[in-house]
């Protein structure tokens, strides 16, 4: 066999061969270099590649690594970032994941589907349960020492907190909001306006004015520039908040939010379908909104439609906090940015003003969650470098360079982000499909469908989903309840330590916090969760059991109620009548 034959047998081997052994040396090398000797080095991955994440990573990790405990505990410790782009982060993270090679701390949300993320932190990340119970040691000297961890949060650290597995899984170190930014200078030369409108009607005629209107060489302006990662803000700001009445028909437990498996029981229960009037609204709604995103934007990537809004092609955009500073900038001497809230439809609009019972709420959900994973070779100093993050002065200096709003409770925002201090009163989305893998990537495929194809109609998407939702939605509603009764033995443990430390330090006095804290979680983790999800399988197998939802009265309880009252009231003291 001659060098030409072998070389075509062999030599695409050969050459991805050689190709991989250069990248394995040079990601060697360069790790090396990072490592100085005596050295011990976290990792942090993440895909924020917003102006001044990782210049904040750099500087609070330089002050971590200075801290007096933090140099008697470890020695020199060095942190160091991979900020991965987003289009990337989900091969990424589940490429380190399988090989055990992720960093000690990782960002955890972006890239992949929700489930696919909940399998992840059962199987590679650290329960970060004890943390969360026990007081920040980086918070002495503040008014938040000895407060437990999650306590220190705005949210009670809520959204670090999962359900399936029981667990506090993730610390956020900061707090996100949505708003509309706007080209005020461009606003003002095509309509005469300096402020845009804030109801959602006279929103959309503006748009539509707009619409009209040509640039210098010919090119319609665009009102609204999207893509497929900025269409879903707008949904969520202007189009969700409308569900909010479903909430009395489907929150089995009361607790004020709606669960995917709560929609879930409810629709397959038959107490409620997707021709209810607030699901068609929220549909109706967001297909009229869409008519005024630039042309393809479900196939645009988030920079393309940034791209537009400062070319000044179009005149709004909506983002969160963490794409302030990158907006100011790139607007910088060209036009003048303005922020709005998102228009909400008047009370008196005769399509969706019947379900406007207030302002559109800012979930109280913090966010830029951090999970510590299981390969990590340092983990008590990876805890306490998150901890550091989410100390009271760690987060507030954090957030300071990247002008986000902190996480952490009692820190004050950011002068620049005024407009967007969250709304902490108000109705908000009460509709959640996002059941599991096939129900969520069906659902995604047909509203792609309703987003690119005018003749698919919201009437034709809600036929079409419904009964795939109920169908398909089974299994992983059946799955998530496995999930749930796997984790059961995460509360055991939790409870048995609790009335571990009751039995020895109180034994017999029932009425002391020890006690009474056990009964507490006991009745909330185990007891309540158990009669919850027991209604739920019911539901779902033999239909609801009351005429009524959750937040209603039988006619029966009612009258009962009434009669008791009037049997309770005392009677009403006779006037004698006047005499002669």
């Amino acid at each position: 066999m001659n060098i030409r034959s072998l070389l075509g047998r062999w030599g695409p081997l050969l050459a991805i061969t050689a190709a991989f052994t250069w990248a394995c040396v040079t990601i060697a090398m360069r790790r090396g270099d990072e490592t100085p000797p005596d050295t011990t080095v976290i990792r942090i991955g993440h895909w924020q590649l917003e102006a001044g994440v990782r210049q904040a990573f750099d500087e609070l990790g330089l002050q971590f690594a200075q801290l007096p405990q933090v140099k008697a505990k470890y020695g020199k410790v060095l942190i160091v970032q991979d900020a991965i782009p987003e289009g990337t982060y989900g091969q990424w993270i589940t490429s380190n994941m399988i090989a055990h090679t992720a960093p000690d701390l990782v960002e955890i949300g972006m890239g992949l589907a929700p489930n696919i993320w909940l399998a992840y932190q059962n199987r590679y990340f650290e329960p970060l349960t004890t943390l969360a119970n026990e007081p920040n040691p980086f918070n002495k000297g503040t008014d938040l020492e000895g407060i437990p961890l999650r306590l220190t949060f705005d949210d009670a650290m809520r959204s670090g907190y999962l359900e399936e597995l029981q667990e506090y899984m993730r610390m956020p170190l900061s707090r996100f909001t949505a708003r509309i930014f706007y080209n005020r200078t461009l606003l003002r030369k095509l309509t005469g306006r300096n402020e845009p409108p804030t109801h959602f009607r006279e929103f959309i005629n503006l748009c539509q004015t707009i619409s009209t209107l040509k640039d210098p060489t010919g090119q319609k302006y665009s009102p609204i520039a999207s893509s497929k990662y900025h269409s879903g803000m707008w949904d969520g700001g202007v189009c969700l908040p409308l569900t909010f009445e479903l909430l009395y028909q489907t929150d089995f437990n009361r607790d004020g939010t709606l669960g995917n498996d709560e929609m879930f029981a409810t629709i397959k229960s038959g107490r409620l379908n997707f021709q209810n009037r607030a699901i068609q609204a929220r549909y109706r709604m967001f297909a009229e909104l869409i008519q005024y995103f630039q042309k393809g934007f479900a196939g645009l990537n988030r920079d393309e439609a940034v791209f537009r809004f400062a070319q000044q092609q179009a005149v709004f955009i909506t983002t969160g906090t963490w794409d302030v500073m990158s907006l100011v900038e790139q607007a910088k001497d060209q036009f003048e940015v303005g922020i709005m809230a998102f228009p909400q439809p008047a009370a008196d609009d005769p399509d969706y003003g019947p379900f406007v019972l207030g302002p559109a709420y800012d979930p109280a959900g913090q966010a830029f969650p951090f999970g510590l994973t299981r390969s990590s070779r340092h983990p008590e100093l990876a805890k306490d470098f998150l901890l550091f993050l989410a100390s009271k002065q760690g987060n507030q200096r954090l957030n300071e360079i990247i002008d986000w709003i902190p996480a952490v409770r009692s820190v004050p925002l950011p002068a620049m982000l005024a407009k967007f201090a969250p709304v902490n009163q108000g109705q908000y989305a009460c509709f959640n499909t996002d059941l599991g893998g096939e129900t969520y990537i069906q659902s995604q495929q047909m509203v792609s469908r309703l987003l690119t194809d005018p003749k698919y109609q919201v009437a034709d998407f809600l036929a079409d989903f419904e009964p795939y939702y109920k169908d398909h939605g089974l299994r992983d509603w059946h799955e998530q309840q496995r999930d749930w009764r796997r984790a059961i033995i995460n509360n055991d443990k939790f409870l048995a330590g609790l009335r571990g430390e009751a039995l020895v330090e109180v034994p017999d006095r029932l009425d002391d916090p020890l006690w009474i804290k056990y009964r507490a979680y006991t009745a909330s983790r185990q007891v309540m969760l158990g009669i919850w999800r027991a209604e739920q399988v019911q539901m779902v197998e033999k239909g609801p059991q009351r005429p009524v939802g959750p937040y209603e009265y039988l006619p029966q309880a009612l009258e009962n109620a009434r009669r008791v009252l009037r049997a309770a009231s005392p009677p009403k003291p006779s006037i004698p009548s006047p005499g002669p």
